[in-house]
């Protein structure tokens, strides 16, 4: 179907979890900035959640751009796309 990931869920479906999950106190989430970062990249990208989490824990860690062949992820200022 349409819209739904690998897994028979829509991105609406995925964001609103993980943001439950963020906002859970019985959670202890080391880097929660990161994943907070990574948790709007995805609401609002085409990408997949783990990539942008890659992506803004490298940034943070001062990578000025994660080297990525996913040309999908190129539309992020957070990662720069490898021609083939």
């Amino acid at each position: 179907m349409k819209g739904l990931d690998t897994y028979g869920y829509t991105r609406e479906e995925i964001t609103g979890a993980l943001d439950k999950i963020l906002r859970t106190a019985q959670f202890e989430i080391v880097t929660k900035d990161i994943m907070w970062k990574a948790w709007e990249s995805y609401r609002d990208g085409k990408g997949d959640f783990a990539d942008y989490y890659l992506g803004h824990q490298c940034h943070d860690a001062g990578a000025s751009s994660t080297l990525t062949f996913d040309k999908v992820l190129g539309q992020s200022n957070l990662f720069e796309v490898l021609k083939a």
